[in-house]
């Protein structure tokens, strides 16, 4: 063998071609080579067509809408399509019935591959009790943001005098004064009680006038003022509608003198004409002179 690949040697260096591609075409070495390469091509090619067939290759279902569904239902629909479910968890939602379906992953509309397991969650018989998160010192924004990982909410946030600034002092519900663990039905709204420092400074009421009741809410909740109390001069259709009002009066009026933790009240409207009486302010009515009235005694 080692003669026979010295002579192909020597053969290439005299430029001896033909005896170079008799070699390559009929010695036993050379055979076995090709016939490797064969075989590994075709079992590559096998092994590619075997994967597409077993993956589905170029295959996809479409998921329907399966929410508002008993699970009976999703699953016939699922099976129908080459696909299987699993119910993973629940959810209370009010405005479903108990035991149907309220979400799905992956998602509606999403494309699969045959065979896929889609995973269900329906809605619980009854809402979650969720125990209430201790929330003390925690600044507002902190605090928010523990309650909305746990299911529950910030439904208004009242500013007291305190020694410390941004500082959740204490949690209720209405009337009634919470203490962490209290167990609450999840989605319950709470009011913060949130420290406003010890500074007795007093600050003048902003002009909300002509802000929709978003805009007015945040700027008195940047001045650490309460959330305003809001009446509408004709009542919104939805709450698309209720967006579309914006602030025509207010009380305290604009540059009152505030101490305290004044609560506010706006009035909101959708007639831009209402925009057209002057705005009344503190400041004017202070800058008025008043027509001093004679005295009729005498002394």
């Amino acid at each position: 063998m080692k003669d026979k690949i010295l002579n192909f040697l020597k053969g290439l260096k005299r430029g001896n071609w033909k005896e170079t591609i008799k070699y390559w075409l009929t010695h036993p070495f050379a055979i076995n080579v090709y016939i490797g390469i064969g075989i590994f091509v075709v079992l590559l090619s096998l092994t590619i067509a075997g994967l597409k067939v077993y993956t589905h290759h170029g295959e996809e279902i479409t998921l329907p809408n399966l929410t508002g569904k008993t699970v009976a239902e999703a699953q016939q629909i699922l099976e129908d399509q080459g696909l299987t479910c699993e119910v993973v968890d629940s959810l209370f939602k009010p405005t479903v019935p108990p035991g149907t379906i309220v979400d799905q992953v992956p998602g509606i509309g999403d494309k699969v591959k045959k065979g896929r397991t889609i995973y269900l969650y329906i809605r619980a018989s009854r809402a979650r009790q969720i125990p209430l998160p201790d929330l003390h010192d925690l600044s507002e924004r902190q605090a928010q943001s523990t309650l909305e990982s746990v299911g529950l909410s910030v439904q208004n946030v009242v500013y007291v005098p305190s020694e410390y600034k941004d500082l959740v002092l204490g949690v209720s519900v209405g009337n009634r004064v919470l203490i962490p663990g209290t167990r609450l039905v999840e989605g319950t709204a709470v009011t913060l009680k949130v420290g406003k420092g010890t500074t007795n400074e007093k600050q003048e009421m902003p002009s909300l006038r002509s802000l929709t009741i978003a805009q007015a809410t945040q700027k008195l909740k940047d001045m650490m003022m309460p959330e305003p109390k809001v009446i509408f001069d004709t009542q919104p259709k939805s709450e698309w509608g209720k967006s579309q009002y914006f602030v025509y009066k207010q009380t305290p009026i604009t540059d009152t003198e505030l101490s305290g933790n004044e609560s506010v009240t706006i009035y909101v409207t959708t007639d831009k004409t209402k925009l057209d009486t002057p705005e009344e302010k503190a400041s004017q009515s202070d800058a008025e002179p008043t027509d001093e009235v004679p005295s009729d005694k005498e002394e």
